[in-house]
């Protein structure tokens, strides 16, 4: 009989030492013909576009490499609405909503996040509020000649988190205004102003 060799192909698995190896090996040879092509070493020469083109490359094979390392980063973008309706009072805080750096927005319930707080505080810096408020008169009298409303006063909205504060900001509330009348003979149009009658 003659002895024939065989061949045989044996694949073995890389452990992961040898691959990180591998990666940074192939890592290290991008930024090295990078600077070969930046110094004019390298055995061609890309001018203007086919340069732009190759350093980009060059760049996006190393970014995929070094997430290996590294790792990637997602970002996502999310927009909430809330309706916020304070009640009557001087000053009110109320949990908003609840944050987790890992699940995001949570509802006010959900105590795995930390809470997102909204401060409302009268500021009761409005000039003729105390005039105004004793006109608010005959609560045990129902009147048919009037009509009931509450002006805006001036409020200080903040919501903050545990570290810092995230808004800050003035706005006017009817809430927390006092409770005024004006004749019911004067008649509202259809843009709700008031018209007042010639007699």
């Amino acid at each position: 009989f003659i002895r024939v060799p065989v061949h045989k192909t044996v694949v073995i698995e890389k452990s992961l030492e040898d691959k990180a190896r591998e990666a940074a090996d192939f890592i290290f040879t991008l930024r090295k013909r990078r600077l070969e092509l930046i110094s004019g070493d390298a055995d061609f020469v890309a001018e203007g576009k086919a340069a732009e083109a190759v350093f980009k490359e060059i760049d996006k094979l190393e970014n995929e490499y070094l997430t290996l390392f590294v790792g990637k980063e997602f970002k996502q973008t999310f927009i909430n609405w809330y309706d916020y309706a304070p009640s009557a009072g001087d000053s009110q805080t109320s949990i908003l909503f609840r944050f987790s750096p890992s699940k995001g927005v949570l509802s006010p319930s959900d105590l795995s996040g930390s809470p997102v707080l909204i401060s409302v505080t009268n500021e009761n810096n409005w000039q003729g509020i105390e005039l105004l408020s004793k006109l608010s008169i005959e609560k045990d009298i129902q009147r048919t000649d009037v009509v009931y409303y509450r002006l805006p006063v001036p409020v200080s909205i903040r919501i903050n988190d545990s570290q810092a504060e995230l808004f800050s900001q003035t706005l006017t509330f009817h809430q927390f205004g006092p409770l005024v009348r004006f004749p019911a003979k004067f008649i509202l149009d259809d843009y709700g102003k008031i018209i007042f009658p010639n007699d």
